[in-house]
């Protein structure tokens, strides 16, 4: 309603008006109903992207954490496919000393 009203004021009042003149006009967007198997496609699709920007965000955070300590950047763990990621370790293992990375 914010986008379609785009005023200072934001009442049920002026919402009704503008929704009764959207209707009045033929202009109310209609909401798309997904079908069942749509909807689980869809759902696994906004999984797998946060699911990316959480890795991203990840990546992110070491190459700053490599950048801050002066350390060089792990070129591998980026250019690593999806299906080796399992040889990130080795790598991080290398690169930092293990007393400051063990658990």
């Amino acid at each position: 309603m914010k986008m379609i009203h785009g005023g200072r004021a934001k009442t049920d009042k002026i919402d009704s008006f503008k929704i009764a003149k959207l209707l009045r006009g033929g202009t109310f967007p209609v909401a798309y109903h997904y079908t069942k198997s749509m909807r689980a496609t869809r759902d696994l699709l906004r999984r797998r992207m946060k699911i990316i920007r959480h890795g991203a965000m990840l990546k992110a955070h070491v190459s700053n954490t490599l950048s801050q300590y002066n350390l060089p950047l792990m070129e591998p763990i980026f250019a690593i496919a999806s299906h080796e990621i399992h040889y990130a370790r080795p790598l991080t293992i290398n690169t930092f000393n293990p007393i400051s990375i063990s658990i």
